[in-house]
């Protein structure tokens, strides 16, 4: 069961104060009307941020927390339907708690060898569906890629044009522990497609952990980014093992030491005017209830939510 919301619809979200505009199962606020209606940018859960959380606790733990909508991770959906959940009862549970499932994550292999690209193109009808069923808006992808570059392109040109005709946008995430490795990979990867519905999904944590340059961003357009995740962590690894740093020693916002002052305010010099996925993976957190660490991650991130 698909949710369509009635074209332009001013909804009020009462549990946080917010205003959207949804318009054919999407969010799309107007930079203009945001600016002086003063209106924060939407938030959504990311996927990894609860990691142990049922469906149901995951929506009711990120709506309480102020949230428009969650993530969800592409083999957790598979789980949920092999456990017997409907998409209708998912589709249920979110229209109960007024959410979205705008963020899908996260395809990879799409450039692999033959065995990972078949795999890729199964999960990629699981996407599409998700996206038909939710109305999702965005896809993420990350690497690594195998061959040249030019050919990673292409292959991104096909993932980019099969799910356009399902509503999403595909956001490329560089991880410095792949071969999209900084930015500039993803951007140069991006510049060997003709895709319109591609941009970047720039994360805090492997920005500051990669290239660490806040002047890289000063020449990004308002297009290129379509997705911003944050979450906050200390400059040096508390883990050698980038995967498993990453992964379980995230930080609320201002408990590590990322600039995201400096970084926010580059991102809004930019023009990015989309939603915030917040993204903290942290053992610490994981160790709460879903409501209190959910409640913690987006009440860190007040200061910071300004567009």
């Amino acid at each position: 069961m698909r949710i369509d919301w009635p074209p332009w619809t001013l909804v009020e979200f009462r549990h946080d104060s917010m205003f959207y505009f949804r318009q054919n199962g999407r969010y799309a606020v107007w930079q203009s009307i945001k600016k002086v209606m003063n209106i924060k940018r939407e938030l959504i859960l990311s996927h990894f941020c609860l990691q142990s959380a049922d469906f149901s606790t995951r929506v009711e733990a990120a709506r309480a927390a102020g949230c428009s909508g969650i993530g969800l991770w592409i083999k957790e959906y598979q789980k949920l339907r092999e456990n017997g959940l409907s998409d209708k009862d998912m589709a249920s549970i979110l229209a109960d708690n007024e959410m979205g499932l705008p963020e899908i994550e996260v395809l990879t292999g799409w450039a692999g060898d033959e065995a990972e690209r078949a795999e890729a193109g199964t999960q990629l009808d699981i996407v599409c569906h998700m996206a038909d069923e939710f109305g999702s808006t965005y896809l993420q992808v990350i690497g690594p890629y195998k061959g040249e570059i030019k050919l990673a392109a292409e292959r991104l040109n096909v993932i980019c044009e099969k799910v356009k005709a399902h509503g999403l946008e595909v956001s490329l995430e560089f991880l410095p522990f792949t071969n999209i490795t900084n930015l500039r990979d993803a951007e140069e990867i991006i510049a060997l497609t003709d895709s319109q519905n591609l941009g970047i999904c720039l994360d805090s944590w492997h920005f500051f952990r990669g290239e660490n340059d806040i002047t890289e961003l000063q020449r990004l357009k308002p297009d290129d980014i379509n997705l911003l995740q944050m979450n906050d962590g200390t400059l040096v690894a508390e883990d050698d093992n980038y995967y498993r740093d990453c992964l379980t020693n995230r930080r609320l916002f201002d408990q590590g030491e990322f600039p995201l002052g400096l970084f926010m305010e580059q991102v809004n010099k930019v023009g990015y005017v989309g939603p915030v996925s917040i993204e903290i993976m942290s053992t610490e957190l994981e160790s709460q209830s879903a409501n209190q660490a959910a409640r913690a991650m987006t009440n860190s991130f007040l200061p910071y939510n300004k567009s």
